[in-house]
């Protein structure tokens, strides 16, 4: 397994650029490029074959690093996360990069486990649909991070554009059970009446019952994405998406330019809206290069608030209301990314792949610091306010959500403040800045931009 990440660099190729050489010639002399409805064709033929190699690709690897013998467990997920990333980058591609749709399809905090014995039975029925025609393109949704719901999404490009989630059953009770839910509306009544249903043998009531909220969150996903309202799949509350599109731009070239120089200075940082704090080093492993990072960050910090007198006053108004420490909350970017479920998956970053490759093998390291103090600078620079919520109201929050989804500082979460409107920032709006690179002011401006409708 010492090759894996030669192997892995193959199989980014094939995910991200398998497309590219069916570009029509001229493709990128033209603004608007011209595309016709062939060229369409040849470019998702070439897409979906470079997929589909992909995906049969990252399962093979995967068996190979489970079964590997040289690699602790620590080291076994990691790689295992990294691929699957992979998968998580053509599902997000596919999907026109709009992360609002693609966290419909998230149940649960973290990436669910994966049981390859399954994963290989299903990427054998996802083969037979690529086989079918190169319009259509089926992904295993376990070898993603991001899917949890249907065992294949398959996407059809064969006339109007649709997707289609999959439930895959086998087993003669499974065929029965599923021949019987086909009499009922999937819907939570349906549900509760499926409990106290005699017909059911009581031997196979769990499973019908699994079944049947199974069938339910297809439903609920479908709907979300064709009407672009109806209900969450993880925390079951009515939703609706906004009819408003803003454009948002990312810091990818800031941290680029941070690794470049790092590679030649051996250690480098910078801040972002002056809030998120960026530090690379050159070490001899993963931890090491990290905790040199790590370690850079709090001369980044110290020489920030020494340049802007107006953070060190918020240092001293927030020391009223949560310690000192807690102002700071200090990432590794690439393991916050693995592990977050819905966001913009760091192949996709704008980092050279040389930078990337060196980050992910552990010669590079990489730190990002969130700094509340000067998060509440550059909100307040835009005209917005930030105010803590009381720990009854912040309790009462984590009960309806849950204490992964509300951030806290000092036992509170925090509120934006404008126009006499007010917004809970939840981790999804910190998940933008860390995992997706968003800059924290353009979410700041949209927030703003949304008070004033």
């Amino acid at each position: 397994m010492d090759n894996f990440f030669n192997e892995y660099q193959l199989i980014l190729r094939m995910a991200l650029t398998s497309g590219v050489p069916f570009l029509p010639s001229g493709f990128y002399h033209h603004y608007p490029p011209k595309f016709t409805h062939k060229d369409r064709i040849n470019f998702l033929r070439g897409c979906h074959r470079g997929f589909e190699r992909a995906q049969n690709s990252i399962l093979d690897l995967i068996c190979k690093i489970n079964i590997d013998a040289s690699l602790n467990q620590q080291e076994k997920e990691f790689r295992s996360l990294l691929l699957r990333k992979v998968l998580d980058a053509i599902v997000y591609t596919i999907f026109s990069e709009q992360l609002h749709v693609l966290r419909r399809f998230v149940l649960h905090n973290f990436p669910p486990h994966l049981n390859i014995d399954e994963a290989k039975k299903l990427l054998m029925i996802a083969n037979k649909y690529n086989a079918e025609s190169r319009q259509i393109f089926a992904i295993v949704s376990d070898l993603t991070t991001c899917v949890h719901v249907g065992d294949i999404v398959l996407i059809d490009h064969r006339g109007r554009p649709k997707i289609e989630l999959i439930e895959i059953k086998s087993g003669a009770v499974n065929t029965i059970l599923t021949d019987f839910l086909d009499h009922f509306e999937n819907s939570n009544k349906v549900l509760n009446s499926l409990k106290e249903c005699p017909a059911i043998p009581e031997q196979f009531r769990k499973q019908t019952l699994r079944m049947m909220k199974q069938r339910i969150r297809l439903s609920q996903v479908a709907e979300v994405i064709s009407k672009e309202k109806g209900v969450d799949i993880k925390f079951n509350k009515p939703i609706s998406f906004s009819k408003y599109t803003y454009e948002i731009d990312y810091f990818d070239e800031f941290v680029n330019d941070i690794c470049n120089r790092a590679c030649q200075d051996k250690i480098a940082g910078g801040v972002v809206d002056d809030c998120i704090h960026v530090c690379a080093a050159i070490g001899n492993s993963r931890d090491d290069s990290f905790l040199k990072a790590h370690k850079s960050i709090f001369a980044c910090l110290k020489m920030h608030r020494k340049n802007n007198s107006v953070i060190v006053t918020n240092d001293e108004r927030l020391s009223d209301w949560i310690p000192r420490q807690e102002s700071i909350k200090i990432f590794n970017p690439i393991l916050s990314n693995l592990y977050a479920c819905a966001c913009r998956p760091f192949p996709l970053w704008g980092i050279e792949r040389e930078n990337l490759m060196k980050i992910l093998s552990g010669r590079l390291g990489v730190a990002f610091a969130f700094d509340l103090s000067g998060f509440i600078f550059t909100a307040e620079s835009l005209g917005l306010n930030i105010k803590f919520g009381s720990k009854r109201e912040t309790d009462d929050l984590i009960k309806k959500l849950d204490r992964l989804t509300v951030p806290v500082w000092g036992k509170r979460m925090i509120k934006l403040c404008a126009s006499g409107k007010e917004v809970t920032l939840l981790s999804g709006t910190f998940s933008r800045f860390i995992n997706d690179l968003v800059y924290p002011s353009h979410i700041l401006q949209v927030c703003k931009n949304g008070f004033s409708k």
